[in-house]
């Protein structure tokens, strides 16, 4: 009689199945919570191009008095910006600065997002000062704050224009190096793409001077100008110096808050490599900023703007005008009062 055969089940076989069926369950329920959670960090996907170009940045514009018949009109205009600095009882004064957007990138289809400095080393006496965003940096005309105990390195900046009807521009020449690079982020599980400029600038020129028709800045329109206070007049013999800082002030009470002044610079172009040519906005924005001890006058400015004016023989009547675009005077001369 033939022996019973008793089949013996595979138990390897089973366990295997299980474990491969448990290993799914985690790749598609628990993966996509890792990618969901996890960190995203932007990675670079690859560096499209290294460039360097410079630009000439206004600063503010520069009108004197205009001439007038039959009169000998002196005439000058100065704007100066100061360091910083600390005093005796180690509280500190901010040195004039200037603040700068990027905006209006044209050119691509990509987000583009800047960032000061991080391929370049950045120098402790340096005069840029990034926001850690990337949007908004600062540039201080007269060198950025020094050190606890320590005076700046850097001297005041005073630049002038001389003789009735000048219309220039005081300027500043920057060196910009870059690095465009295509970046990758996940948001959420789809992967997109953005350009990252990398950059660092460095003044090549600190503040010089040129006419209004070879620069990039045009004679302000009439909805640039706003018309500060009443008529002034000018003695003959007698000079008149005109605050800047005095005729923009707004609404609010004195040494407090000034409006703040926009300009939108001239674009410039950046190599982007495979990407084209990134056309790129940047906006200034100054604003005259009283310094006070204690918050009490007297108080004084970091950054000033005169204008100085004399005549030989007879009164002159004049509008004062402030330029919305920089928070520089203009003056026009007016007909006397009537009598």
């Amino acid at each position: 009689m033939d022996a019973q055969h008793t089949r013996i089940p595979d138990v390897g076989r089973s366990r295997r199945l299980k474990l491969v069926a448990l290993v799914l369950v985690v790749v598609v329920i628990v993966g996509p919570l890792l990618v969901l959670l996890g960190p995203r960090y932007p990675w670079e996907e690859a560096v499209l191009a290294h460039g360097r170009t410079y630009l000439d940045v206004p600063l503010t514009t520069l009108f004197t008095a205009p001439p007038r018949a039959g009169e000998t009109v002196n005439a000058s205009v100065e704007v100066s910006y100061l360091p910083g600095f600390w005093s005796d009882n180690h509280s500190a004064t901010p040195p004039a600065f200037i603040e700068y957007r990027w905006s209006s990138v044209s050119g691509t289809d990509l987000p583009v997002r800047f960032v000061m400095g991080p391929s370049f080393p950045m120098d402790q006496r340096s005069q840029f000062a990034g926001d850690g965003k990337g949007i908004w940096f600062s540039f201080y005309p007269a060198g950025g704050m020094p050190r606890v105990s320590e005076s700046s390195v850097f001297s005041p900046l005073n630049i002038s224009a001389v003789g009735p009807g000048n219309r220039s521009v005081a300027v500043t020449k920057w060196a910009m190096d870059y690095t465009v690079r295509k970046m990758a982020v996940l948001q959420g599980l789809i992967r997109t793409n953005f350009l990252e400029v990398d950059y660092s600038l460095t003044v090549v020129n600190r503040g010089f001077v040129v006419p209004l028709s070879d620069s990039n800045v045009t004679f302000p329109a009439s909805a640039d100008l706003v018309a500060s206070g009443s008529p002034l007049s000018v003695a003959p013999g007698r000079p008149m110096v005109i605050n800047g800082n005095a005729f923009s002030g707004d609404s609010r009470p004195p040494f407090t808050d000034y409006e703040p002044f926009y300009y939108n610079l001239t674009r410039i172009g950046l190599d982007a490599g495979s990407a084209g040519v990134l056309r790129v906005g940047l906006t200034s924005m100054n604003e005259w900023e009283a310094v006070c001890e204690h918050a009490q006058p007297p108080c004084w400015f970091q950054a000033n703007y005169w204008l100085y004016l004399t005549t030989s023989t007879s009164p002159l009547w004049f509008q004062v005008y402030v330029d919305r675009r920089f928070g520089s005077l203009l003056i026009e001369y007016v007909p006397p009062p009537a009598v």
